[in-house]
């Protein structure tokens, strides 16, 4: 996970992605979506990071919103993504 740095100069990022077990992971958004200058871009690679073999997906939204075009980019990366996805709104 890559994170970027806040107003305070802290590191902090929007999103986890990490694997829970060889084939499923676990994808938490708990903040403002493409934030801290950490883009969509990063969480493809991320979620790419995760190898094929990852057959369930457990995402869990807790947002209160965000930049659109990095909104539309993860949904259509993981919409794309070949696993099972179930989605939380916590």
């Amino acid at each position: 996970m890559t994170t970027g740095t806040n107003k305070d100069g802290e590191n902090k990022t929007w999103f986890d992605i990490k694997a829970k077990s060889n084939n499923q992971a676990e994808i938490s958004i708990y903040d403002e979506i493409g934030g801290w200058g950490v883009s969509a871009q990063q969480f493809a690679t991320d979620l790419k990071a995760l190898g094929s073999n990852i057959k369930q997906i457990d995402l869990h939204i807790h947002s209160p919103g965000g930049s659109v075009f990095d909104g539309i980019a993860i949904f259509n990366l993981l919409k794309n993504h070949p696993a099972n996805k179930t989605v939380y709104i916590d």
